[in-house]
């Protein structure tokens, strides 16, 4: 670094540059995955200088944005890792993510990149207990339609429409209940195979589903007179 006709105020200078290489190899390693409505998620990074050594104890603030800014701070631990907890996305628009570690006596102030991530929507399971699939019934008769709506995590959803049809035609819509349960009755269906649709559409916030069920309508005998 240094020779023997480097002066005083060089020396100062590389010294400068040694010491400013060191605190431009500090890194903010940021992870945020994939960001998913409704869901809880973590936002982590790694704190490192220029050897690749873990800075622990340190204060690294999180700026993240969802159309208006927040800040909160965690303290890196003993791998230099730090974690932060978020809660649930609850809207459907980009958020912006950037660590943030101020300067110390030892370093300058870093950031890291800035991350942007659009939640996705909630994956919906639709469990029809009725009709069961190729179930019968006689001219005339109804045909009961029960089932519940659910998260890929359970989550019961509530107050949500679920559509019965046939050849793309709306026969009946029935709405979920607080347990995300929804019961009600077909009628009117003729003689022949149906082919039904049992679906819940996607909304701003959830996935769609559906499930098929064959439903297979027969005429009711004819009596037949026996005369003497």
């Amino acid at each position: 670094l240094y020779s023997r006709r480097t002066t005083m105020p060089e020396a100062l200078k590389k010294a400068d540059e040694v010491l400013q290489q060191a605190v431009q190899g500090i890194t903010d390693l940021i992870n945020v995955p994939a960001l998913i409505y409704s869901d809880i998620f973590d936002v982590t990074g790694t704190l490192t200088d220029s050897n690749n050594t873990a800075i622990n104890g340190a204060t690294v603030s999180l700026t993240w944005n969802d159309g208006t800014s927040h800040t909160e701070t965690e303290t890196t631990d003993a791998n230099g890792e730090v974690t932060f907890h978020r809660s649930a996305p609850t809207s459907i628009t980009e958020y912006s993510f950037q660590l943030v570690y101020a300067s110390t006596t030892n370093y300058n102030a870093t950031t890291s990149s800035t991350v942007a991530k659009t939640p996705s929507k909630e994956t919906t399971v639709l469990n029809v207990t009725s009709p069961i699939n190729n179930s019968s019934i006689s001219v005339g008769d109804s045909v009961t339609v029960s089932g519940s709506l659910v998260t890929d995590d359970n989550e019961k959803l509530s107050g949500k429409s679920i559509l019965v049809k046939e050849s793309g035609t709306t026969l009946t819509t029935l709405t979920t209940d607080s347990d995300g349960a929804f019961s009600g009755t077909l009628s009117g269906l003729t003689a022949g195979t149906h082919s039904l649709v049992i679906e819940f559409e996607t909304d701003t916030y959830y996935t769609a589903s559906s499930v098929n069920r064959t439903v297979i309508v027969t005429t009711a005998p004819v009596p037949t007179t026996l005369s003497v």
